[in-house]
């Protein structure tokens, strides 16, 4: 039989649930789709064959997990906004184990569920950013177990290197101290399990295997190398590697500083605290975590140059919970004065995250205004019967326009030449092109006369700038007279 005090809480957490899912589905029904999110769909109609042998990671530079959720989706011609749905469904299904499973207070749980991150940047924005907390959580609840199921956490953490980039670094260390931990039991044990110690080799061996053939492609296809040639020399020139590191550690304190104003400073002081009390309470995790970080800011240095947006810093708070959530595993741990501070730093940085003074202005931006004016744009041209010669859409713009214009039936002619070199010399050229739609950032490099079309040219989404290296898509039309 329950106690009162825990129907009580039961039933408030199956409140807090039912809240969660009522503001996610408000909100994803008003988050208008964009490139990023569109691309994936798309890619997903590839073959299957193209899936498994990772030749999406050449194109999109993602991991294959997301790919193969939406893809009964793509190839069955279901709406792309069943790609939303999915997106919702799978934080819903992390914040239901997190508060069923976790031992967190009530208020940690409320701290994280209802953050930003758990509550819009990760379950609205439709990436496969959606699958890191649920299998990062799953993960978690398996941790505890992981000697008496290794088949079975083995499982997990391939599946969850499969969710991102970014989880390679806290899924390889916790493999590398899983291998280690397993070898030791096996040579003090006296009943030696030699066919289970052989099949969790091969497994790690498959594991890496899926890491650096993942690596490799999307280590040959970044921006990094494509640059320029020159820039291999980074890879012996251990000075210019440290400074891409530091930039964009310092780039991710910045974002932190920006995101909670005067209550940065006190987040990075319980975050230091935190990792000074889990070093000394559990090696073992305080190392998982630092390998996470570190692995995290290696991959902004030197494959998307020290891009950090929102949804990223998420990432490495959804790490912070694992590092918690395993680390009450230990009842040791749990009984001893320093896990009480522990307890505490970790409450007060999420405090801190819960009541980010930007928390409330993410969800009603994005339900007030537009995020990328995609529809309203293909709404227009519909309404006004503009043919199909006459508009010019940048290749920059063209995954937020790609679905969309199947939506309203209207094709889009698109160009890849770059904006700054030859926009106004196809603009002059092609006497048919009449409107052009472009990004607001790139409107300087336009020198032929234009009007704006004010009833389209709407008030953006305040959060997609700092989230984001783009702008909202503005339609022109030219003044062909002058």
């Amino acid at each position: 039989m329950f106690s009162f005090n825990r129907k009580f809480e039961i039933i408030t957490e199956i409140i807090l649930i039912a809240l969660w899912f009522i503001i996610g589905v408000t909100t994803m029904f008003h988050h208008e789709l964009w490139g990023d999110e569109l691309r994936a769909f798309e890619l997903t109609q590839e073959s299957i064959s193209d899936l498994l042998n990772f030749n999406i990671v050449n194109l999109d530079g993602h991991p294959v997990l997301w790919y193969l959720f939406l893809y009964p989706f793509a190839k069955l011609n279901i709406s792309v906004f069943s790609m939303q749905i999915i997106s919702l469904v799978l934080v819903f299904a992390s914040v239901i184990l997190l508060f069923l499973k976790s031992k967190f207070n009530l208020f940690l749980k409320i701290f994280i569920s209802f953050s930003a991150g758990m509550i819009y940047f990760l379950p609205i924005i439709a990436r496969n950013y959606a699958l890191v907390p649920l299998f990062i959580f799953i993960l978690a609840c398996i941790y505890p177990k992981r000697m008496e199921r290794p088949f079975l956490y083995s499982i997990i953490l391939i599946l969850t290197s499969l969710t991102h980039v970014y989880t390679w670094g806290l899924c390889s260390i916790c493999a590398i101290i899983f291998l280690y931990e397993k070898i030791i039991a096996f040579f003090k044990s006296k009943n030696n399990k030699k066919f289970e110690l052989i099949v969790l080799l091969l497994i790690f061996i498959l594991y890496t295997s899926l890491i650096l053939k993942s690596s490799f492609n999307i280590f040959y296809n970044s921006s990094w190398i494509l640059e320029s040639k020159s820039n291999l020399y980074l890879i012996t020139n251990l000075h210019e590697v440290f400074n891409k590191l530091s930039n964009s550690i310092n780039h991710f304190l910045d974002s932190i500083i920006n995101s909670f104003g005067s209550m940065g400073l006190f987040f990075k002081i319980f975050a230091v605290i935190y990792f000074i009390l889990l070093l000394k309470i559990n090696k073992k995790t305080a190392l998982i975590l630092l390998f996470s970080y570190l692995y995290f800011f290696i991959i902004c240095s030197f494959i998307y140059f020290g891009g950090i947006g929102y949804q990223k810093i998420y990432l490495l708070f959804i790490f912070l919970i694992f590092s918690y959530w395993i680390s009450l595993s230990d009842a040791k741990i749990i009984s001893s004065q320093a896990y009480k501070l522990l307890l505490i730093s970790f409450n007060v940085i999420y405090f801190i995250i819960f009541f980010n003074p930007f928390f409330y202005e993410y969800i009603k931006d994005d339900i007030e205004n537009k995020f990328t004016n995609t529809k309203d744009i293909c709404s227009y041209l519909k309404h006004h019967e503009v043919k199909n010669d006459e508009v010019l859409l940048l290749i920059s713009n063209e995954y937020d326009f790609r679905f969309y214009k199947n939506i309203y039936k209207f094709k889009i002619n698109n160009t890849d030449n770059r904006i700054n070199e030859n926009i106004n010399n196809i603009i002059k050229s092609n006497k048919n092109i009449k409107y052009i739609i472009i990004y607001e950032e790139f409107l300087k490099y336009i020198d032929v006369p234009y009007e704006f079309i004010e009833d389209v040219s709407v008030k953006q989404c305040k959060i997609i700038k700092p989230v984001y290296p783009i702008g909202i898509n503005m339609i022109l039309k030219l003044n062909r007279e002058n």
